[in-house]
């Protein structure tokens, strides 16, 4: 994934998709090929990964919300992991872990995406970053032509991209990938400056003023700690998605 090829897309006004029959957390979880360990190699590659305890009660609310088997991927994400902070806690793919609010289940609540077991997402956001950059699965709300692609919306520009991949092959780079790659277009002198400090907590980001989408914050901004809903709440409000 490389930001040159990216492409912009806006959000789609339709949300709805046909849904399917609801699958039991049995049914979701009864498999033999669970995707959990092939999550945890991945995340092994690296020291700077780090995998966050569960919430065993939440994994299982999360799972039945997206109605995904713990053969998928996402499904190992959300119910075999707490979340797990990439690239020495710059990158946070969300999971079910202790602090409901920021758990999967609970930040797509809290930014007012529809999670409906018998409606699924238009768009599920599955990690965010430091700087107050996100990372969503499209399930139609940015069109259907991009159904299961994880689109970035960049903490620099005001438009969602396409990065060409699904959540399996997103997940992967996350934890083994060239993160550093992606984000050396982001250029503004105080996305630099935040990415050279610490990474702050689990649940919280980089806010900016003025934003690093205009020309201003570009140039020069200042940059406080917020909580993460906080940015990605704005963020959502200003492209016409959320609540």
């Amino acid at each position: 994934m490389h930001r040159s090829t990216r492409k912009a897309v806006y959000p789609h006004p339709c949300f709805c998709l046909p849904s399917p029959a609801l699958k039991s957390l049995d049914d979701l979880t009864a498999n033999a090929d669970p995707a959990i360990d092939a999550l945890r190699a991945l995340a092994a590659q690296s020291p700077r990964n780090a995998l966050w305890p569960v919430d065993e009660s939440l994994a299982a609310r999360s799972l039945l919300a997206l109605q995904v088997s713990t053969r998928a991927m996402l499904g190992a994400q959300v119910h075999g992991t707490g979340g797990i902070s990439a690239f020495d806690g710059r990158l946070r793919l969300l999971g079910s872990g202790g602090d409901a609010a920021r758990s999967l289940l609970g930040v797509n609540i809290a930014l007012g995406l529809r999670l409906e077991a018998a409606s699924p997402p238009g768009l599920l956001v599955v990690a965010d970053d430091v700087l107050g950059g996100m990372f969503a699965l499209n399930g139609g709300a940015l069109g259907a032509d991009h159904l299961g692609h994880v689109f970035w919306l960049p903490p620099d520009e005001m438009a969602w991209c396409d990065l060409e991949v699904g959540h399996s092959a997103f997940v992967s780079w996350c934890l083994t990938g060239e993160w550093d790659a992606l984000y050396a277009s982001v250029q503004a002198p105080a996305a630099a400056a935040a990415l050279a400090q610490p990474a702050p907590a689990f649940d919280q980001s980089w806010s900016f003023a003025p934003w690093l989408w205009t020309a201003e914050g570009q140039a020069a901004a200042d940059a406080r700690v917020v909580p993460a809903n906080e940015v990605l709440g704005l963020r959502l409000s200003l492209m016409g998605l959320g609540g």
